[in-house]
């Protein structure tokens, strides 16, 4: 089973299993090589200082806004850059093919 990187409250990371779902229409299967969290952004997600960490964004108003009740940003899936190769085509999913090696904003997974 793959795995990937999380937060599950400030400064406790944990490496957990998950299970890859099946590919839709469009979609490919990227297999990590290499990924890496955005230091400036992650730093204050990590120390739970950031307002991604807890609060929720409002997109109409473009502002962050507290949870309802206790509710925090956790387990937070950590990373934003990824480097991999496809190792699966969905139907439909004509741009690339198996090998080919891509680049995403992504976080640090296994897989994606």
């Amino acid at each position: 089973m793959p795995r990937e990187l999380v937060l599950v409250a400030p400064g406790r990371p944990e490496i957990r299993e998950y299970e890859e779902r099946p590919l839709a229409p469009g979609e490919v299967r990227v297999k990590t090589e290499f990924s890496s969290p955005k230091h400036g952004t992650e730093s204050g997600v990590y120390q739970g200082t950031s307002p991604f960490a807890t609060q929720r964004f409002d997109s109409e108003m473009g502002v962050f806004l507290p949870h309802e009740g206790e509710h925090q940003n956790y387990p937070f899936r950590l990373g934003n850059m990824s480097v991999g190769v496809v190792t699966e085509v969905g139907n439909g999913a004509d741009v690339f093919q198996v090998g080919d090696r891509v680049f995403g904003y992504l976080p640090i997974r296994e897989t994606h």
